[in-house]
């Protein structure tokens, strides 16, 4: 039909969002019609790839908001708080956020270039709350690397540690960028 490649693919491109919500309604109903078949198949293939599941379902609860928010509920139930930011909400607030820590600067890519064993255990920015005795709501939740979050423990205040990492934490991640 097209002898261009690339005029082919906006053609599909734009096909596909003209009729987006007929696509979804259609695979919607085929699911909704034929969900034990879809589960029963979904069980079979985790059965027989477990590996690769564990792999993705891990690497999935580490990085995605979703999975991290589960972290965050389990976490909660777990010290008892009885105020919980919601999943739609915790969602809208991890994409708003610039991805580095509260406290030192360092950002998720950065961190993934630094040698550091607290950072390294994790490899992602981890849920600090500002003032340990309040839940996690939005606003007591900061992003903040293993290391910084580790520090402040419910030791510090929001202030303090922002301080002591702005003064000893932050020049040593950038003393190890200058020596790589």
């Amino acid at each position: 039909m097209y002898k261009n490649k690339q005029k082919q693919l906006e053609y599909r491109r734009e096909w596909y969002q003209k009729n987006k919500e007929r696509i979804c309604a259609y695979y919607r109903e085929k699911y909704i019609k034929n969900s034990r078949y879809f589960l029963e198949k979904g069980k079979h293939w985790r059965k027989n790839n477990s590996e690769k599941y564990e792999e993705y379902r891990k690497k999935w609860r580490t990085t995605s908001p979703v999975g991290i928010y589960g972290i965050v509920k389990q976490n909660s139930k777990k010290s008892g708080y009885k105020d919980l930011i919601s999943k739609s909400e915790f969602v809208r607030w991890w994409n708003e956020q610039s991805q580095k820590c509260f406290y030192c600067g360092i950002s998720l890519q950065e961190l993934s270039l630094i040698k550091d064993n607290q950072n390294n255990r994790v490899k992602r920015l981890t849920i600090d709350k500002l003032n340990p005795k309040l839940g996690y709501i939005k606003e007591n939740i900061v992003l903040s690397c293993q290391r910084c979050n580790n520090i402040k423990t419910d030791f510090f205040t929001a202030e303090e540690m922002k301080e002591i990492a702005q003064k000893y934490i932050k020049p040593k991640w950038e003393f190890q960028f200058i020596v790589k």
